[in-house]
């Protein structure tokens, strides 16, 4: 209800000013009230802020040994944090103009933030929407007196993109791209904080790793439960070699498991990946460069033969390049954890 109520609250605060301002301008002077009915309006909005502020201050208050009260305070705290978040996403959505694309078709909202985006040598100021199916990309104007509006500019779906979690040392960019990678199709997306960075990263993460689950049809094999290999740090299309036989492999990186699979096309529908192979991350090695291509990269195993070699092409030099990266840092954990020692903080992104 809050949040329908703060998606409405434009749209009353229009009807007010247009229709019924002196009516009820009138009513306040013959009551003698010092707040004006646009005032009362406001206040469930303040409220709830208010409430959020009120949980905060209890759970400080509240004693460790008090598990019940913490666990039902932090409840209600993330209740109102999620309807003050909910009712904002409401209200910006509404805000979106010249808009072809049905939003209502993709999903929920994920997350909306303010970012600065380049775009090949571009370099705009964008205010971009996460759905769970569309990433969409808008320029805020400014209304003096009224709420923001978002001009839209250009969308994608996700099930289209992939994701490096860091670009440069700045630990506040990542970098958005495509299945069929080219270097106008990739957006470098700088947030305001890292805070801001690292959940819009999860989250994006998080959807295409459910994408990935609801697209692959049989990619799993039976004993390999894809929820418990970490995180999905990347996918592609590569050319692999193995030995003397060359393959169109899809593969899949995750913090402890590299799956190679084989797409399936669908007409009318999202591909399909056709489960081949998969090897446990902690059992492979990586040579970073592989001929003059600046292309392949091999992996490789620990008792290593020349069968269980395996070549990949990527499709340009910043894929191999992404890919090198991660799987370089993947094996950096697993060389720190297997010696148990612990990463220096800003060691690894």
């Amino acid at each position: 209800m809050y949040a329908l109520y703060s998606k409405n609250k434009p749209r009353s605060d229009a009807l007010l000013t247009s229709h019924g301002n002196n009516f009820f301008k009138n009513k306040q002077l013959e009551l003698g009230d010092k707040m004006d009915l646009a005032s009362y309006l406001l206040k469930p909005i303040q409220r709830m802020s208010k409430y959020a502020l009120l949980l905060k201050d209890l759970i400080k208050e509240c004693g460790q040994s008090q598990e019940q009260e913490l666990t039902d305070l932090r409840t209600a705290e993330e209740m109102v944090k999620f309807q003050l978040r909910h009712g904002n996403d409401l209200l910006a959505m509404d805000a979106i103009r010249g808009c072809d694309v049905n939003l209502k078709e993709q999903g929920q909202l994920r997350c909306q933030d303010e970012f600065i985006v380049w775009c090949g040598r571009k370099k705009y100021l964008r205010h971009v929407f996460l759905f769970e199916d569309l990433i969409l990309f808008s320029k805020t104007k400014k209304i003096e007196g009224g709420y923001d509006i978002y001009i839209y500019k250009q969308s994608f779906k996700t099930a289209e993109i992939g994701m490096t979690e860091s670009v440069g040392d700045s630990g506040l960019r990542f970098e958005i791209w495509f299945r069929r990678r080219k270097s106008q199709d990739t957006f470098i997306l700088q947030a305001a904080s890292g805070e801001v960075k690292n959940a819009w990263t999860s989250v994006i993460g998080k959807i295409l790793w459910r994408q990935a689950l609801r697209n692959r049809g049989q990619t799993a094999a039976p004993n390999v439960n894809l929820k418990e290999q970490g995180q999905l740090r990347c996918q592609d299309e590569f050319i692999v070699w193995c030995g003397r036989k060359k393959y169109l492999r899809h593969v899949f990186l995750f913090e402890d498991l590299i799956l190679f699979s084989k797409t399936k096309k669908i007409e009318g529908g999202y591909d399909i990946y056709i489960y081949k192979q998969s090897f446990k991350t902690a059992e492979i090695g990586m040579t970073e460069s592989v001929g003059d291509s600046g292309l392949r990269f091999e992996i490789w195993f620990r008792r290593r033969k020349s069968q269980d070699t395996f070549i990949l092409q990527a499709a340009s030099g910043e894929v191999k390049n992404a890919w090198t990266s991660v799987i370089g840092k993947i094996l950096w954990r697993q060389a720190l954890r297997n010696r148990g020692e612990t990463a220096a903080p800003n060691a690894l992104h």
